[in-house]
């Protein structure tokens, strides 16, 4: 065969493993390619690869988009591993992204430690427990659901679970027969209590949601329901027993006079319609936490007397 279609072939497989592992490849990869150390070590002195970790390299430069960060994460660890805890539930989109450490799971091979990457150790990871997100091999929502009850606070877990429940990446029975699967497993007892017929997993939707959801956790306050609905509207949070809700107010969307009137029509119906008392908190009312809870304990007690 003609060497400069071999080449050019060559060429076409490195370049398209580089886009499917967002521009991240290892050495072990290239030599199987066909690339020679010298080949390989004359793209690293053009700087067309730039060494991120033993025996891997990224595109161009040192990797700083998530998707590279993990896949070289990934490529780093040699064997059977997978991106799992809170790294998969950021890229699942049911926790925030936590860019460092790189949780991976490990069933077989060497791990070792490596700057940036956290290596949990399974001896079980059935196929159904993995899954390709984006080019890159991850826990499944349950499985990642189940790590994280092992590892997460109490509040990342209820959030995450929230969040897998709200968009439907599960459902509270398929989680039931799995930890019946797993039931001695680490984490286990604590997912399956949320998952009690008494439990309601809370999920903000926004950052300032969730402080102030975690202010009123920390609390003598009780959890209250959040995005509840009643008639037409949303409530962020809702103590039933007292009527009473909480509602944040952002610049963002409360500005503006449309705004305005469409919040003190929706106060004035949940009023009227069903005796519900909204109370409003804005940023600056949240970075003055004592003040806030001490005025919800007085509305609460005075509501429900």
């Amino acid at each position: 065969m003609d060497p400069k279609l071999v080449k050019r072939r060559r060429e076409a497989r490195y370049r398209a493993l580089l886009r499917r592992q967002h521009g991240a490849i290892a050495r072990r990869q290239m030599i199987a390619l066909g690339f020679s150390d010298e080949e390989i070590q004359g793209r690293r002195m053009r700087g067309e690869l730039v060494r991120v970790d033993r025996g891997v390299m990224a595109l161009g430069a040192p990797p700083n988009r998530r998707d590279t960060t993990e896949a070289a994460a990934w490529l780093a660890v040699a064997g059977d591993a997978v991106v799992s805890g809170h790294t998969a539930a950021g890229r699942r989109g049911l926790l925030p992204y936590r860019p460092d450490p790189v949780e991976l799971t490990v069933v077989t091979g060497r791990a070792g430690c490596r700057r940036g990457i956290r290596v949990h150790r399974t001896v079980c990871l059935d196929p159904d427990e993995r899954e390709i997100v984006d080019g890159i091999p991850t826990t499944s929502v349950d499985r990642t659901l189940l790590d994280l009850g092992a590892r997460a606070t109490g509040r990342e877990l209820e959030r995450a679970l929230a969040a897998a429940l709200d968009r439907r990446a599960t459902s509270r029975e398929r989680l039931r027969r799995y930890l019946r699967r797993r039931s001695r497993w680490p984490g286990a007892a604590r997912l399956r209590a949320l998952l009690g017929p008494a439990a309601q997993p809370r999920h903000a939707r926004s950052a300032p949601e969730e402080r102030l959801l975690a202010l009123i956790h920390v609390s003598d306050l009780p959890d209250p329901l959040t995005n509840h609905p009643v008639g037409p509207y949303e409530l962020d949070a809702y103590w039933p027993d007292a009527k009473l809700a909480i509602e944040y107010d952002s610049h963002r969307h409360h500005l503006g006079e449309a705004a305005f009137e469409h919040d003190r029509l929706r106060d004035a119906w949940l009023a009227a319609e069903h005796g519900i008392l909204v109370i409003r908190v804005t940023g600056r009312q949240l970075d003055e936490p004592g003040a806030l809870l001490d005025r919800l304990r007085k509305a609460r007690t005075r509501r429900r007397d």
